[in-house]
Parts: structure tokens; sequence; C-alpha cells
């Protein structure tokens, strides 16, 4: 099972009607909320903490610290995110007051997955779900931080207590890898301020036969 933690005022629409909101990568780099907010959210850091040898080509080579960035464009990869645990703890971080508990995540995303081929017809979506593996800094990332298809379900540690899983989809051009290497001193600040955010609204109909509105007495 898993747990969508919202406001009452969406929670019983969303059960009722089934209107599910999917946000681009873009708008959780940039909005200002401890829990949400992730200003690598679809970038892996590699960052060795220690001088790195690059090797240019036609020229000599450089040694520094250097951090390796791979990443997707966020502005046109959608997620839809939830959490794979029942408590009382992420209720209070997600300034919740219900939750929604979806009893077959399978039929719940294929669901949305055909919601949204509709909405974008010309995209060829294909919708994945599973669950976020969370990295640290200067160690091993969990996933293939060279495919594109991973790299949406890669968080930072500091995220790890939110048990996330989510469902997410790119549309045309999103599961492209970008890869680059910066200094210590790169900032995400320019990029995240000039991106473009969406988001996109599904009803995909009633789903009381698959989900239902829990409150916090629900959670231990």
């Amino acid at each position: 099972m898993l747990y969508k933690y919202l406001p009452r005022r969406f929670a019983a629409p969303f059960v009722a009607n089934g209107e599910i909101l999917f946000r681009t990568l873009s708008y959780f780099r940039r909005v200002e909320h401890a829990a949400r907010g992730d200003e690598v959210e679809g970038v892996h850091v590699d960052d060795p903490k220690r001088d790195v040898r690059l090797d240019v080509v036609g020229g000599p080579h450089v040694i520094g610290r250097y951090r390796y960035l791979n990443s997707v464009d966020q502005t046109k990869v959608y997620a839809f995110c939830c959490s794979d645990r029942l408590s009382v703890e992420l209720f209070d971080m997600f300034d919740a007051d219900a939750c929604v508990v979806i009893k077959d995540p399978v039929q719940f995303f294929l669901r949305c997955q055909t919601a949204a081929r509709r909405a974008f017809p010309v995209d060829r979506l294909r919708l994945i779900h599973r669950p976020v593996a969370y990295w640290k800094t200067s160690h091993e990332a969990p996933l293939s931080v060279k495919d594109p298809d991973s790299l949406p379900f890669l968080k930072h540690e500091a995220f790890a207590p939110q048990c996330e899983y989510r469902g997410v989809f790119a549309r045309r051009g999103g599961r492209e890898l970008v890869q680059r290497i910066v200094q210590p001193q790169f900032t995400f600040r320019e990029e995240i301020e000039s991106a473009s955010v969406h988001e996109r609204l599904f009803r995909i109909g009633d789903i009381s036969a698959i989900a239902e509105l829990v409150d916090r007495s629900s959670a231990k």
C-alpha cells in the first residue's frame, strides 16, 4: 500500500474523482518547503571530496576538486510523490490533516498512465513507478546515474525518512542524459530560477475501490 499525505480539501476529490496532480521536477527544485523542496531533484551529484584528474582532449590534464553531475531535463519530467509508510511524523512533515491510502498501486498508476497518454498523445509516454533510492554525496549511487529512467528515482539521503514512492513520466526530450563537470563553487541557483515549472491535473475517475481516505488517528 502507498500513502499520499495532503490537506483534506484535496483528499476527498482525490478519492471521489481521481483528481491526481503531477508536477515537473523543476517545481520541487524551486518550492520553498523543507519536505518538498530539493534543489538536486532529478540530479545526481558525485562529489569525491578529494582532488580528481580530468584529461582534456587535445590538451594537458587538470587536477582539482571537481563534482560530476548527471541529470535529466527537470522541466519535462513529471512526478507524483507518495510514501510507502503511514506515520504521524509524515503527517507533520507534509503539513497534512488527511492521507489517501492507495491499496492497489499497480491499478492506480495504470490509470494515471492512461490519463497521461490522453493528455500528451504525441509524446508516447511511459509511466514508471517504483520506490525512491537514496544516495550519499561521496558514495556509490544505489541506481545507475547514467540511466535517465533511474535519475528521477534518486534523492539525497537527507530525504530518506520520507520512504518515498513515486510515479514518473517524461515528455519528449525529458529522458536525455545531461552530464556536467563543475567546480566546488558551482550553485544551481540560476538554472532553478530560470527553469519553467509545469503541472497537470488528471481526472481518472472514482478510485474508492482501490483507495480510501484516513486521518491522523490511523497512524502510529
